[in-house]
């Protein structure tokens, strides 16, 4: 990975009950093909996923215990996940739902879970030593849909049209005239910061993405590329102020609707779209450098039942192109990490027709 900092959104899901089972520092098998794993603990439900380098990455979201939801994290050191610090949160059935890592001593996480009988959401911030919580004052109860961590002095988030930044010491939401939901929110510097999403407009009457950049004084629009309809942001990363990639979904001119991906090159955004299928949508992006990106999300066969988790690879010689992964029928992956020597999608498996969903992870050693 990159120096740039950025987040992918992940979506908030329910979480079936099961019994807590961690096995302690388990060997890691990678291979050439994506295969399931548990991140050490067979009810671990993963929500996100971070990676900051080859031997560094975060995973969140919840286990199960006899008194309900309980925030997790797990740790990559390498060669194996194993439990890390999580925040304690004053509220029940919590459960980790984004995170940012600039570094070790510098992570930002998201939650959700319940207070007083009514929906809350926590922001908490590791230092290298402890987590600080905080109520989100940002979304005011609505969750916050992406966060990125630039320094311990600086970090950003976005919910729905609401953008927010951290000096240091509180967080303060920023004037800034978007009137969009706000779904990504990456950064290479604190002077370099994009958000991203989409807003219903008319003439004509469609969704659109909208973009706009922080140069250190001034927010910007910036004008970017739509389909013919039904164009959605859903997530983004930043390999350098030259080089942003931003994926979601959009319908072609021939009226496909499928997954969407623009790129971003200093000057100008523009659209690559990778071949459509009826149902794609990319939900999740992450790159290893300016010449491997990766998109996931899931995909609807026409000729058949779905949905099925979708990961795609793109290069500059072959463009977007699917790596065939284990995913069930009624499959979705959020979230993607991936660095030169590993890659994890996470997502979740709808079962017992949508009542129940399971945990969904996947590794892969890229090539």
């Amino acid at each position: 990975m990159t120096s740039s900092r950025r987040y992918r959104w992940v979506a908030a899901i329910a979480i079936a009950p099961l019994v807590v089972v961690f096995v302690g520092q388990p060997a890691f098998a990678c291979t050439s093909s994506w295969s399931t794993t548990t991140f050490g603990a067979a009810a671990f439900h993963p929500q996100a996923v971070d990676v900051v380098t080859a031997d560094d990455a975060f995973v969140v979201g919840a286990i199960t215990t006899p008194n309900g939801f309980v925030a997790a994290i797990r740790h990559w050191n390498g060669s194996s996940w194993s439990p890390f610090p999580s925040p304690s949160f004053p509220g029940t059935g919590t459960a980790v739902q984004l995170v940012s890592a600039a570094a070790d001593d510098d992570i930002w996480v998201s939650a959700n879970g319940s207070a007083n009988g009514v929906i809350a959401v926590w922001l908490a911030h590791w230092d290298g030593g402890a987590w600080t919580v905080m109520p989100d004052d940002i979304s005011r109860r609505f969750s916050v849909t992406s966060l990125v961590a630039v320094s311990p002095s600086r970090a950003y988030a976005v919910s729905h049209s609401v953008i927010a930044r951290w000096n240091g010491t509180s967080w303060h939401r920023l004037s800034v005239p978007v009137h969009a939901d706000l779904n990504a929110v990456v950064a290479s510097a604190p002077h370099d910061v994009w958000v991203l999403g989409d807003r219903f407009m008319c003439s004509p009457c469609i969704d659109r993405t909208v973009t706009w950049h922080w140069d250190g004084s001034t927010w910007l629009h910036v004008p970017s590329p739509n389909g013919t309809s039904g164009n959605v942001i859903s997530a983004a990363v930043e390999i350098a102020p030259s080089d942003v990639w931003a994926v979601g979904s959009a319908k072609r001119s021939s009226g496909a609707e499928g997954s969407m991906a623009m790129h971003w090159n200093g000057a100008t955004w523009t659209m690559r779209l990778p071949d459509p299928s009826a149902g794609d949508a990319f939900l999740s992006v992450d790159a290893t450098g300016p010449n491997d990106v990766w998109a996931a999300g899931s995909t609807w066969p026409s000729n058949g039942p779905g949905p099925y988790g979708r990961i795609e690879r793109w290069t500059p010689g072959a463009g977007w192109t699917i790596t065939p992964d284990p995913s069930p029928i009624g499959s979705t992956y959020t979230s993607i990490g991936v660095s030169l020597g590993h890659a994890w999608a996470v997502g979740y498996t709808s079962t017992g027709n949508g009542t129940t969903l399971d945990p969904l992870a996947v590794s892969l050693c890229p090539a």
